[in-house]
C-alpha cells in the first residue's frame, strides 16, 4: 500500500510494508507488523533518497497508518505495541526536502488486548487513526477512535500538544465514527453512526475546548426521511454545517443541510432540498436511481462541499453501486460510478441542480476534482472524450476501460449553469490512466494527479506510476 504526495518542491512516495502472513494457529493482534519506507523522487520521477521510519525492522502495528502535510512538512502517524496490552501512537514530522526526521512524539496510549485470530480482523476494523486541519490552518486535531471510546489531541506545526480528551462512549450497538471537524477555536465536532431497533441512526458528539461534551441524537425533522451519513463543513463567516443525503423509503430523495452553533452546540432544524422529479428522472437514466411503486429516488452521493465567493454554497459528488455475480468458482464485484451530480445553494437557501453526465466502471479514475474561482466552480474529472465534445446527453457513452478515458473540466456558474466545458488532456496512453482518486490538493486552484495503472503480484495489488499531471486552474 502506499502512495505519492507533493510537499513543496518534493516529491514523496510512501510505502506501508507489511510482514509476512501469519500461521492460523499462532496469530496473534501484536503481531500484525508493518514498516513504513519514504522515498523521495526528483522532477523525472527517479528516486534519489529513502528513508525506513522503522529502521527496516517492520516492528510497528497493528493499526492502519495515516499520512498528511501541515506546515510544509510531511507528517505521518502509526501505532506500535509496548507490551501485550499497551498500544501507543506516534507523530513523526518529515522534512520533505531530505527526509530529515525533524522531530518525534509519543501522542497517546490506549489499552487494547492482544487477541488471536478469530478477533484480529474486528480489532483492525474497528481501530481507526483520524485527522482533520482546522479552517485556518493553524492547527491539527487527531483522534483515534473505536466503540469505546475516542482519544483526541490537537496539535501546531511545532507539534505541541494541547486540549488532550479521552471521551467514552455510551453503550451504543455498531458505533463508528464518520466524520470530524475542528473549528478556529479549537471546538472539536464527530459524527457517529449506530444501531437502535435494528435501525440505522446518527449522532453529533461535540467536545468544547473546555472538555465539555455532548452526545446529540440528529433528526431531519420529518418522520418519513431518515439522513445519511453526516458531514461537516466550515465557511468563511466561521458556521459550521451539517449535511447529508436524505432518504425515505427507498433510495435518496435530497440533499439535507443545517448548522451547528459553535457557542451553544445546539443543531438548528435541518433545511431538505428534494431533487426535483425530471432531474431523478435524468439519473434514473443512467441507471443510478431507481423506479418503485411510481416515485423515482437516487443512489448515495458522497457529497465534496465549497463555497464561492458571493456565499453560495456548493455540492457535487458522483453516485456508484456494487453488482455482485455469483458464480460456480467464484464471486465478481463490479463497481460503477455515474453523473458528476452538483447542488447550488444561494445565501437566502435557494437551490439549483445541475450534473454532468456521465456513465462508466467505478475505477480510481472516477473520482472528481473541485475548486472555486471567483464565483464559479470548477470541476476536473475523467471521461469519454465523446462525452465531454458532445451536447449535455442524458444517455452519455459507456467506458469500461479507465485507460480509454481524457481529462476534462467543466465549469459552473453560481446558479448551476455549466458555463465551459472541455478536455484539457489526451488519453496517457498505453494502459495507462488519470489515478484521479489520489489526486492532491496543492492550492485552491492546483492539483497534482498521478499516472499509471493497476499492477497485481502474487501478494497484492498496487498502483504503478509512470508520471505526475500538474493541473491550474487559472482565469483562461
Amino acid at each position: 500500500m502506499g502512495s505519492i504526495i507533493r510537499v513543496n518542491d518534493n516529491f514523496i512516495r510512501y510505502e506501508v510494508d507489511y510482514g509476512p502472513m501469519q500461521l492460523a494457529y499462532t496469530a496473534k493482534l501484536n503481531k500484525v507488523k508493518y514498516g513504513i519506507n519514504l522515498y523521495r523522487y526528483d522532477n523525472d520521477m527517479k528516486a534519489v533518497q529513502t528513508l525506513s521510519l522503522d529502521d527496516k525492522q517492520k516492528d510497528l502495528g497493528p493499526f492502519i497508518p495515516s499520512f498528511f502535510t501541515f506546515g510544509g512538512k510531511l507528517h505521518v502517524l502509526y501505532y506500535q505495541y509496548t507490551n501485550d496490552n499497551t498500544i501507543k501512537l506516534f507523530l513523526t514530522q518529515v522534512n520533505p526536502a531530505d527526509l530529515s526526521i525533524t522531530k518525534k512524539v509519543e501522542i497517546f496510549s490506549f489499552d487494547q488486548k492482544n487477541v488471536g485470530v478469530f478477533k484480529i480482523d474486528n480489532a483492525i476494523s474497528a481501530n481507526h487513526v483520524y485527522v482533520s486541519a482546522s479552517p485556518d490552518k493553524k492547527s491539527v486535531l487527531v483522534a483515534h477512535g473505536n466503540s469505546s471510546a475516542i482519544t483526541t489531541c490537537i496539535i501546531d506545526d511545532q507539534l505541541n500538544i494541547t486540549h488532550n480528551s479521552v471521551v467514552e462512549i455510551p453503550a451504543l450497538t455498531r458505533f463508528s465514527i464518520v466524520s470530524l471537524f475542528l473549528d478556529n477555536n479549537n471546538n472539536k465536532y464527530f459524527s457517529y453512526n449506530y444501531m437502535e431497533n435494528k435501525e440505522n441512526r446518527r449522532g453529533i458528539l461535540t467536545d468544547d475546548n473546555k472538555g465539555n461534551t455532548k452526545f446529540l441524537e440528529f433528526k431531519t425533522g420529518q418522520p418519513d426521511y431518515s439522513a445519511n451519513n453526516l458531514q461537516f463543513a466550515g465557511t468563511k463567516d466561521n458556521k459550521v454545517y451539517i449535511y447529508a443525503n436524505y432518504y425515505g423509503d427507498y433510495l435518496n430523495e435530497g440533499l439535507l443541510l443545517t448548522t451547528i452553533d459553535t457557542a451553544t452546540f445546539q443543531i438548528s432544524n435541518a433545511r431538505l432540498f428534494p431533487y426535483p422529479d425530471d432531474y431523478k428522472q435524468r439519473i434514473s437514466k443512467m441507471d443510478f436511481g431507481e423506479k418503485v411503486k411510481g416515485k423515482y429516488s437516487i443512489r448515495k452521493v458522497d457529497y465534496e462541499f465549497r463555497e464561492l465567493e458571493n456565499g453560495t454554497l456548493t455540492f457535487a459528488g458522483v453516485p456508484s453501486y456494487t453488482v455482485v455475480s455469483s458464480g460456480m468458482k467464484s464471486t465478481r464485484f463490479d463497481d460503477y460510478a455515474g453523473p458528476v451530480m452538483t447542488v447550488f445553494i444561494s445565501p437566502d437557501y435557494k437551490a439549483n441542480f445541475s450534473m454532468i453526465p456521465r456513465s462508466q466502471k467505478g475505477t480510481a479514475a472516477s473520482a472528481v476534482m473541485l475548486a472555486t474561482y471567483n464565483n464559479n466552480l470548477v470541476c476536473v474529472y475523467a471521461d469519454k472524450e465523446k462525452n465531454i465534445n458532445s451536447a449535455m446527453d442524458d444517455d452519455p457513452s459507456t467506458t469500461k476501460d479507465a485507460e480509454d478515458l481524457v481529462l476534462g473540466v467543466a465549469v459552473f456558474d453560481s446558479k448551476g449553469n455549466i458555463v465551459r466545458r472541455t478536455k484539457i488532456a489526451d488519453k496517457p496512453g498505453g494502459n495507462n490512466y488519470f489515478i484521479t482518486a489520489l489526486s492532491q490538493k496543492m492550492t485552491d486552484k492546483a492539483f497534482l494527479i498521478p499516472i499509471g495503472r493497476m499492477r497485481v503480484n502474487m501478494v497484492k495489488y498496487y498502483f504503478e506510476f509512470q508520471k505526475l499531471a500538474g493541473v491550474e486552474i487559472t482565469e483562461n
